[in-house]
C-alpha cells in the first residue's frame, strides 16, 4: 500500500489532469428533490456556488445519465453540513443500457441479461 498526505479540499490529485468531464453537455441529472434556492446545478458548479440541498428530509437521490457510456477514473465529492452533525452515504452504481435492458458492468462481461 502506498499512502500521500494530501490538502483535504485538493480537487486533483498530484500529477492529475484537471480536465473534468462538462457534464452540462454530455448527461442529465435526475435528483429526488431539490430546495428551490439551492437547485441540482448548483451542486456541479465550481467556485463559490452554494451546491444542492434536498428539499424533504430523509434519503436522497442524485442520478447521472450519461448520453454515451464514459471511463470514469475520479469522482469528486464534497459534502457539507455546517449546521447539523451527520452521517453522509455515497453509493456508487454504474449500469448501462442494452438491447432493452439495464446491465451492470460485471454481468456485461460474462453475457447475461442483467437487472431491468
Amino acid at each position: 500500500m502506498r499512502k500521500q498526505i494530501i490538502i483535504a479540499n485538493e480537487p486533483n490529485p498530484s500529477g492529475m489532469s484537471e480536465e473534468w468531464l462538462n457534464l452540462e453537455e454530455i448527461a442529465r441529472v435526475e435528483v429526488s428533490s431539490e430546495d428551490p434556492q439551492r437547485p441540482i446545478e448548483s451542486a456541479f458548479k465550481q467556485g463559490d456556488s452554494l451546491g444542492w440541498r434536498a428539499s424533504q428530509p430523509g434519503e436522497q437521490t442524485i442520478r447521472l445519465l450519461f448520453d454515451e457510456p464514459k471511463d470514469l477514473r475520479r469522482i469528486w465529492l464534497r459534502f457539507s453540513e455546517p449546521k447539523v452533525e451527520r452521517t453522509q452515504q455515497f453509493t456508487r452504481h454504474s449500469r448501462y443500457w442494452r438491447n432493452g435492458g439495464w446491465l451492470s458492468p460485471c454481468l456485461a462481461n460474462d453475457g447475461l441479461h442483467g437487472e431491468r
